[in-house]
């Protein structure tokens, strides 16, 4: 039986443990059978989503040491671009 690590919380990162992409964070700790999030969809385009959008990239420069590691995807209407 396979025991898995637990996944450590934002702020308890340790700044030496760095993953090179999101696949070896989650090889690490969910396993070769999980799925891999690269891409999420934001349908909202309030505060809330860019406060969400920026702790997603804090959350990926510390772990993976670039923002960019996950995508948004992000629906506008015609007035909002």
């Amino acid at each position: 039986m396979m025991v898995q690590e637990e996944i450590p919380h934002v702020s308890s990162i340790n700044t030496d443990l760095r993953f090179p992409n999101v696949e070896s964070y989650i090889e690490k700790f969910a396993g070769k059978k999980a799925h891999i999030i690269e891409k999420v969809l934001i349908l909202n385009n309030g505060i809330a989503s860019i406060q969400f959008m920026r702790s997603v990239r804090r959350w990926a420069l510390e772990l993976f040491g670039h923002e960019r590691a996950i995508q948004f995807v992000v629906v506008a209407t015609q007035d909002e671009i």
